[in-house]
């Protein structure tokens, strides 16, 4: 992978962080959407690592093999994970936690989950957003700091999102850079959508047992042929969107 974006702005030296977020499930039929945010604060790196440049501050993850989640088997990406000292059953959302190993202290990473009743009510864009801009914020504060503080004595750092469109009202925290297939470009935001992807395939693993019947584990509630057969036999579940097509007709001819 390259790392021309983050060399730019690392060399720059006028951010105090980097954070790369993206977000998966926006096409399913049920189930939330997911976002996730990987961030690095230089400051928190041995001097011998980042007099090196960024290369080497993101060595860790490159050694993996790390890219974009679409591209790699769901058994690479268990791998990556469990090799960065994560056991995916173990994910929560709504929690900043740092990299545990040798090079990664001075990373930290955060789910986020929009459920599919906030979906509804806001649309499927604005929950994506939603989801990745919490999780961007929840990456950088602990224990509800105030954002304003962290602002005051670190200075402002730069959002790389995967995408056209990044989350709006985050000027006086961060420059947003909105990047196209940002996960095959950025290695935070590679990472990021590793640990998105597999966070909400296992969480619709889960539903998959609560709800059977649509075949949520092979599907991740994506709009296959299947779900739409279970759909039309046994109608939508708690977790369904109500207003995607193939699911708000049940509702609109109650």
């Amino acid at each position: 992978m390259e790392l021309h974006i983050e060399k730019v702005y690392f060399e720059d030296q006028k951010y105090s962080f980097f954070s790369g977020c993206d977000e998966v499930g926006r096409g399913p039929l049920a189930g939330p959407v997911v976002g996730a945010t990987v961030t690095l604060f230089p400051h928190l790196l041995p001097k011998s690592v980042k007099s090196q440049g960024i290369e080497k501050v993101l060595e860790p993850f490159l050694e993996l093999g790390v890219g974009d989640s679409k591209s790699l088997t769901e058994k690479k990406r268990i791998s990556i994970l469990n090799l960065l000292g994560i056991e995916v059953p173990k994910l929560k959302p709504s929690k900043r936690q740092v990299f545990t190993g040798k090079g990664l202290e001075a990373f930290t990473y955060c789910i986020e989950e929009v459920s599919p009743l906030e979906i509804d009510k806001v649309n499927i864009f604005q929950a994506s957003l939603m989801a990745m801009k919490k999780s961007f914020l929840r990456s950088l504060i602990y224990k509800n700091k105030a954002l304003k503080d962290f602002v005051e004595n670190h200075g402002r750092g730069v959002l790389f999102v995967d995408g056209k469109y990044p989350p709006k009202g985050l000027e006086a925290v961060a420059y947003s850079e909105p990047v196209i297939k940002g996960d095959s470009k950025v290695v935070l935001i590679a990472v990021a959508s590793i640990l998105a992807k597999e966070y909400r395939d296992h969480l619709m693993r889960r539903f998959d047992s609560e709800y059977p019947g649509y075949g949520l584990a092979k599907h991740k509630g994506y709009p296959t042929k299947a779900h739409y057969e279970a759909l039309e036999k046994i109608g939508p579940s708690r977790i369904h969107r109500k207003t995607f097509k193939g699911v708000k007709e049940f509702y609109e001819n109650l």
